[in-house]
């Protein structure tokens, strides 16, 4: 089947909820598949369902069946008792937990549209972003699974935001229509190209002043830790030697234990995720050069190819680390990758005007895939759109 055709077999009653939602003066481009998250929500519901039972079990011993030797009464009232311990494990799994959500990604020449049907509203929500608004996009493999993720950057008064499309699996021709109709129709290209003074072949080296407050992040970190564990000890030797009776010490130091696994499970997950970010810092001498069809990344040559992606990452984020009453901007990477494999990463950052640069690196890659035919052109976009 043609790659443009792939779209053409969607459910017949949702294709027409969407021609009539989206305005009739923009013609609709493409409409991804439908993107669900029913097996997550699914595995939750019998996961409750489950636990439920097994707590009515820990509290009746039910399963080990020494209430069916008991009178008929007993073992009616008993499994009785079990029905109504089965209904609240539905109620709680299938009723309260609530959260099924299914959704489209459209594309229009103006907009990039989310389309989502949600468990909690009584009727599907239309979710408008327009194309000249969005910065760049990234998209990166979920992990332990054969999906990805999309993330768009738009910028929004002044700052960038970022908005998130998960459990995506033909995310190959989603990117490709993306960049297509990206490409072709949002006016942003133009009016920012004309802008920057950067020309190919370009030179991107570490800025050195951010490299360090990347360390100087990761190192307050290691302080908070070498300083709270040895507190933290000495708290569980106070809770020690200030009961006298064994049975209330256990109960304190149990009780301690729980608490402070909670908290420093909070802080192991954020000291490791700025391991993570570290490990994707460049060194200061490192270095890299943008040409007409290939990156020479540290005297290695990257070429360009279709499934060759640039996608933006965190070296260091304001929302882990930084107090909120005094924020610091996010730092950001370049991750140079394939999107067919996700498994051939380089990064380089941090850089100096990063989302300058950034953009242009991306639109200079953009250019070189439609030049190479490696995007839809526009007379194939408009041969192919969803017909009203």
């Amino acid at each position: 089947m043609n790659e443009m055709d792939i779209y053409s077999q969607k459910k017949h009653n949702d294709i027409l909820k969407i021609k009539s939602v989206i305005p009739k003066e923009e013609r609709i481009l493409f409409v991804s598949e439908k993107i669900t998250n029913k097996r997550l929500v699914l595995t939750i519901r019998i996961l409750i369902f489950v636990g439920v039972i097994l707590f009515y079990n820990m509290l009746f011993d039910f399963f080990s069946f020494s209430w069916y030797v008991g009178s008929i009464g007993t073992t009616i009232f008993n499994l009785l008792f079990f029905g109504i311990f089965c209904f609240m494990g539905y109620i709680f799994g299938a009723k309260t937990f609530n959260y099924r959500k299914d959704y489209y990604l459209i594309l229009t020449e103006k907009k990039f549209y989310l389309y989502l049907f949600s468990a909690r509203r009584n009727s599907p929500v239309l979710v408008p972003r327009n194309l000249n608004e969005i910065r760049y996009v990234t998209i990166k493999r979920r992990l332990f699974r054969q999906s990805a993720i999309l993330v768009l950057y738009e910028l929004k008064n002044v700052e960038i935001e970022k908005a998130k499309f998960r459990r995506i699996k033909d995310f190959r021709t989603l990117k490709k229509y993306f960049d297509s109709v990206y490409f072709h129709f949002a006016d942003v290209k133009e009016d920012w190209i004309s802008k920057v003074k950067y020309k190919i072949p370009v030179t991107l080296n570490i800025s050195k002043e951010k490299y360090e407050l990347v360390n100087e992040r990761v190192k307050n970190v290691n302080k908070y830790f070498i300083i709270s564990t040895p507190i933290a000890i000495l708290i569980g030797i106070f809770l020690w030697l200030i009961f006298s009776d064994i049975v209330v010490k256990i109960l304190a130091l149990l009780t301690y234990l729980l608490f402070g696994s909670c908290v420093f499970g909070v802080l192991g997950v954020i000291y490791l995720m700025l391991l993570v970010q570290l490990k994707r810092c460049s060194s200061l001498t490192d270095y890299m050069i943008v040409k007409p069809d290939e990156i020479e990344y540290n005297d290695i040559k990257v070429e360009f190819s279709k499934d060759r992606i640039f996608t933006a990452n965190y070296l260091s984020s304001r929302n882990t680390t930084q107090y909120s009453k005094k924020p610091q901007s996010s730092i950001y990477t370049i991750e140079i990758n394939e999107i067919q494999t996700f498994n051939n990463k380089k990064y380089f950052g941090p850089i100096e005007d990063f989302h300058n640069y950034f953009k242009f690196i991306y639109f200079h890659l953009l250019k070189w895939k439609s030049n190479n035919g490696h995007l839809f052109s526009k007379e194939e976009l408009y041969e192919n759109e969803i017909k009203r």
